[in-house]
């Protein structure tokens, strides 16, 4: 990642960690009502979309939280599966002190570290069940962002969720590339994160907008399911 760009949002995210004890759940975080509203319904759409993996029997034994924040998503992961490891990451320090103050005393199987998920990240290969990553990839930059998703795709063994932002006529005018009208943001596509992705063997089985019409909306989120290894063997 622009080592400036890196420097100037790892020090945005860790003043919000120490100032508002949080990102999302700030009260007078500049925005903050249309972000909540925004990330809230990602997270109903996700919850629903993991109940029918349940309902499958699909173990899902081993979670990564890519991005995790404040772990606040990451404690709710654990809560739900309560027979799985859950293991969040973020780069910001503070963050993932917040983190670690917030992590439920009951919830034993929940852990954090520090990660720079636009760097090779200190896992090896398939080794999460699921893999979620929201509201992180259009925090790095363009020539970083394939790396980004291969390394995900690298760890997962079964199934990879991705929240992103498009580069849409919708997103730049509400944000102007600027996330609380000073911090740089890099919107992509969903053809483009699809081509990286789906050639590291994944297939895609839900595309969750945060409202409809689709092509409206500027955020959505995309969930995949590596191939089975049958198909991967014949070329499917």
């Amino acid at each position: 990642m622009n080592l400036d760009v890196k420097k100037e949002t790892k020090a945005y995210f860790d003043s919000v960690a120490e100032k508002f004890e949080g990102y999302y759940d700030a009260p007078t975080l500049g925005n903050q009502l249309r972000h909540t509203f925004v990330q809230e319904r990602n997270r109903r759409h996700i919850l629903t979309y993991l109940q029918s993996i349940k309902s499958k029997n699909t173990p899902l034994k081993n979670i990564l939280d890519a991005g995790c924040g404040n772990g606040d998503f990451s404690n709710r992961l654990a809560r739900e599966f309560p027979d799985a490891l859950v293991h969040g990451v973020d780069f910001s320090m503070e963050m993932l002190r917040l983190a670690k103050k917030r992590r439920r005393n009951e919830i034993r199987r929940l852990s954090f570290s520090r990660q720079d998920l636009s760097r090779p990240l200190a896992f090896p290969t398939e080794t999460f069940d699921l893999t979620i990553c929201l509201n992180l990839l259009h925090h790095i930059p363009p020539e970083r962002q394939n790396e980004t998703l291969r390394e995900l795709t690298r760890i997962t063994r079964s199934h990879l969720i991705l929240e992103i932002k498009r580069r849409h006529l919708l997103f730049s005018a509400l944000t102007r590339n600027r996330a609380f009208g000073f911090l740089p943001v890099f919107p992509t596509s969903i053809r483009e994160v699809r081509q990286t992705i789906e050639s590291a063997g994944f297939v895609l089985e839900r595309l969750l907008p945060v409202f409809r019409p689709l092509f409206l909306c500027p955020v959505v989120v995309l969930a995949w399911k590596r191939k089975e290894t049958n198909d991967r063997c014949e070329g499917r």
